[in-house]
C-alpha cells in the first residue's frame, strides 16, 4: 500500500507538472482548469496508473440522467459513480497511463464533451462570490477548503490578510509565552490521567494521548512563535508528563501502603530505588500513548508560519480567471 501511494504521488506530481503547459493551475494536491466558464477540479487516486477524479458542478440537474448520457458519449477510460440522490457535484474517474503521449489531448476532448452535456441540461456556472455574496464572480479560487467562484479582488484580499496575520505571528510571537502555554496545556491534559490514578486507583492509559494535544493547543493559545520549536517544546513537556504520571502512580502506591501522604522527594527516592522491568514497561506504555497523541497533533504542531506563507502564495498563484 505504501509503495502504491508513493507511485500515485509520483504520477500525480507528473500530471501537475505537465498540466502547467496546458494552462491548468495547481494547488496542494489539486489541479484545476476552466472550460467555457465551468470549473473542473482534479485529484489523484492511489493506483499504479494515473487515476484522476474529475469534480464539477451540476447543481440543478439530475445526476442520474447526466451519467446515463455521459456513459454513451465518453470513452471507456472514464468510470462513473454509482447512481445516487440529487447532488450538487459529480465526480468521474479518468484512468490513463501517465506515459501516454496523447492523454492531455484525450482529457481535453473529455472536458469538451462534459461542457456540452452540461449546457444541454441547463447547468450554469455559479455567479455569486462565495466570499462577499456579490454577483459577477470573475474567478475561481481556494476558500474554506474548497475551490469556489469568487471575485479575484476578494480572493486576493483574503490571502493578503492571511499573509499579514502570519507575518505578524512571526514578528510578535513569543517563544517564552509558547513554552508557558505548552507547559500549562500538558499539565491540564494530564489531569484526567491523574484523576484516574487517585480516584480509580488505576491508570487509564489511553488518556495519555490527550497530553500532547492539550500542549499543542496551549502553545498556540499563548501566541507561541509558529516555528519548528513548537513541536519540540510540546514533545519535551509531554515526555516530562509521562515521567510525572509514573511518579503519581508510585505516590498512590506508597500512600496506600504507609497510610499517609508521603513527601514527594521520598517517593522519588523510592521510585528509583525499586525501578524494575515492570515499571519500565509501564513507563514505555505511557510514552507510547503520548506518542499517539503527538502523531495526531503533528500536522498541527509542525505547521510553521513559513510553511503557511508558502501555502498562501501557492493559493494566490492558483486563482483562475473565468473564460
Amino acid at each position: 500500500m505504501a509503495a502504491n501511494s508513493l507511485l500515485q504521488d509520483s504520477n500525480f506530481r507528473k500530471f501537475q507538472e505537465q498540466s502547467q503547459n496546458y494552462g491548468y493551475k495547481s494547488y496542494d494536491k489539486y489541479v484545476t482548469c476552466v472550460v467555457d466558464d465551468h470549473l473542473f477540479v482534479f485529484t489523484g487516486a492511489t493506483t499504479t496508473t494515473l487515476n484522476l477524479f474529475i469534480r464539477f458542478n451540476i447543481e440543478g440537474a439530475d445526476s442520474n440522467s447526466i451519467i446515463a448520457l455521459l456513459k454513451v458519449r465518453l470513452p471507456d477510460k472514464v468510470r462513473f459513480p454509482k447512481p445516487s440522490a440529487q447532488a450538487s457535484d459529480l465526480v468521474l474517474t479518468y484512468v490513463e497511463k501517465i506515459k501516454s503521449p496523447n492523454y492531455f489531448y484525450d482529457l481535453g476532448s473529455i472536458l469538451q464533451i462534459l461542457v456540452s452535456t452540461l449546457h444541454e441540461f441547463g447547468v450554469t456556472p455559479q455567479r455569486n462570490c462565495a466570499i462577499c455574496s456579490g454577483q459577477n464572480a470573475d474567478a475561481f479560487g481556494w476558500h474554506k477548503d474548497a475551490f469556489v467562484a469568487a471575485h479575484r479582488f476578494c480572493l486576493q484580499a483574503e490571502y493578503q490578510k492571511e499573509t499579514a496575520d502570519l507575518t505578524e505571528s512571526l514578528v510578535k510571537g513569543s517563544y517564552l509565552l509558547g513554552i508557558i502555554g505548552a507547559f500549562l496545556g500538558t499539565l491540564i491534559g494530564a489531569i484526567p490521567t491523574f484523576l484516574s490514578i487517585f480516584f480509580l486507583e488505576r491508570i487509564i492509559i489511553y488518556l495519555c494521548a490527550l497530553i500532547p494535544i492539550a500542549g499543542a493547543v496551549g502553545y498556540r493559545l499563548f501566541k507561541g512563535k509558529p516555528t519548528w520549536v513548537a513541536a519540540l517544546v510540546v514533545l519535551l513537556f509531554s515526555l516530562l508528563e509521562a515521567f510525572v504520571i509514573e511518579l503519581a502512580v508510585a505516590y498512590a502506591t506508597v500512600m496506600s501502603i504507609v497510610g499517609y501522604w508521603p513527601s514527594i522527594i521520598d517517593v522519588i527516592k523510592i521510585y528509583f530505588a525499586v525501578f524494575n522491568a515492570e515499571m519500565a514497561g509501564s513507563l514505555g506504555l505511557t510514552i507510547l500513548f503520548i506518542a499517539i497523541g503527538v502523531a495526531v497533533t503533528f500536522p498541527f504542531i509542525s505547521r510553521t508560519a513559513k510553511k503557511d506563507l508558502s501555502s498562501v502564495a501557492e493559493r494566490m498563484n492558483s486563482i483562475t480567471d473565468r473564460r
